[in-house]
């Protein structure tokens, strides 16, 4: 890192698979340093195939590392800003030292068959007001708890970036920003809290739940530097992002995918769909695809079977699979493809499908093609009835296979029907969180 004597604001983001770190400048905004590391380590679970679950000890390692070189190089920190995967949770005892690994999003043990022949999805959605997933924080809470696995010194839950919070603070109890918090479940988006009788109705332990701030909260300093309670990385990609908050659409496409949307906090009651607190007057609407360009993934690796097998050279064939859906892209009898080859977070048994292939277009160009566009489309329906009421917009492109797939950038565009802008900056949820701990010191 090269040392500059402005002041300057941090934003740290704990990815899935990546720990990013942005250092702002404090008056300009300008990136001064960006540094990206392996992130969680993830650990098997003999017991229960489908946990999801990585090394707690080790991301909070790297994280603190990462923070110790920044302090090292730039000597005027204004405030830390931290982000990270929403939805999982980790367990800290009554000192808010961690005492469990991280359950990540990915968890899948809520839509495993408990004794009485539900699953933990299913037995909970009879009281929440708002969709369940397995993966969401009270979901995996909920099945350990029904089958005894919650550590015996556990006093309170909190997402991973909650946890950093506490250990860089030393905080004894969690404080978790609505953002986060609401991706636990159980959240009234109108009151900004949790539901609290819901959550006492499904039979669990409300004393789990850790404590919720509606607005930029300042859980202590680190080294005399203020750090703020983390807010979730899909709200900071979208202040990371979006230069005109109310009229773009934030379009995220990496291992998976998801869009955004800004809508007024009293429109909140017309949609049926993911809303997420987001500001005082605001939530964001989001579908979130399960798959997203996995599936492009996917198709890759189909692709490259094929061609070792036929004695070719083992190398990466996107683009070739650009290439070839580029040569059909406007051709006016393609492929329809539904991508979720990993269901949806409503019906995780939905599969992949292809229709409308017929003997003239039976190719692999089309293939690449229906693709591309089933990814695309998922996000569109998603929040169709969103963009209905949006009026004119720009979509911001987000994630790698945005920015590395030409083909599915046009494809954005023509399924939206709008300008399509790309961020200058990668780490967008790392950018987010500066931004936001920022405009919090000079509140």
């Amino acid at each position: 890192m090269k040392n500059i004597t402005a002041p300057v604001a941090i934003g740290l983001d704990i990815g899935t698979t990546t720990i990013s770190m942005v250092v702002t400048n404090a008056l300009t905004g300008a990136l001064c340093d960006v540094r990206n590391i392996p992130g969680g380590t993830a650990l098997p679970d003999e017991r229960t195939p489908a946990h999801r679950c990585q090394s707690t000890a080790s991301i909070l390692d790297k994280s603190l590392e990462l923070l110790e070189s920044a302090r090292a190089a730039f000597p005027q920190i204004a405030a830390i800003g931290l982000t990270g995967q929403m939805h999982g949770i980790v367990y800290t005892d009554a000192e808010g030292k961690p005492c469990s690994e991280l359950y990540t999003w990915q968890d899948g043990c809520g839509d495993l068959p408990l004794s009485d022949g539900l699953t933990t999805v299913q037995r909970l959605s009879a009281h929440c007001k708002t969709p369940l997933a397995t993966g969401y924080g009270a979901v995996t809470h909920a099945y350990l708890a029904a089958t005894g696995r919650i550590p015996a010194n556990a006093v309170k839950f909190s997402t991973i970036m909650d946890c950093l919070g506490m250990q860089l603070t030393g905080r004894k109890l969690p404080l978790s920003h609505a953002t986060n918090a609401a991706s636990f479940g159980f959240w009234d988006i109108t009151a900004n809290a949790f539901d609290r009788d819901a959550i006492l109705d499904a039979g669990l332990d409300y004393a789990y739940f850790p404590d919720t701030a509606a607005d930029a909260a300042v859980l202590g300093t680190w080294h005399d530097i203020p750090v703020y309670a983390a807010i979730g990385d899909n709200q900071a990609s979208f202040r990371g992002s979006v230069s005109e908050p109310e009229s773009c659409v934030l379009v995220n496409i990496g291992t998976g995918s998801q869009i955004s949307v800004l809508r007024p906090l009293a429109d909140a009651p017309k949609y049926t769909c993911d809303l997420r607190p987001y500001d005082e007057s605001h939530v964001l609407a989001n579908y979130s695809a399960l798959c997203g360009g996995y599936a492009y993934a996917l198709l890759e690796s189909f692709v490259r079977q094929l061609l070792t097998a036929a004695g070719l050279p083992d190398k990466p064939c996107y683009d070739l699979l650009g290439a070839l859906a580029a040569q059909v892209l406007d051709d006016p009898d393609p492929w329809q493809a539904e991508t979720t080859f990993s269901g949806t977070r409503a019906d995780p048994a939905k599969t992949a499908s292809f229709t409308g292939v017929t003997r003239d277009n039976f190719t692999p160009a089309h293939l690449a093609r229906s693709v591309l566009e089933g990814i695309v489309r998922e996000l569109h329906d998603g929040l169709a009835d969103v963009l209905a009421d949006s009026g004119p917009f720009t979509v911001i492109g987000s994630g790698n296979a945005v920015r590395k797939n030409p083909v599915l950038r046009e494809i954005i565009t023509r399924q939206f029907g709008a300008d399509l802008e790309i961020p200058d900056h990668q780490e967008e949820a790392a950018v987010g969180a500066a931004i936001y701990a920022l405009q919090a010191v000079h509140r």
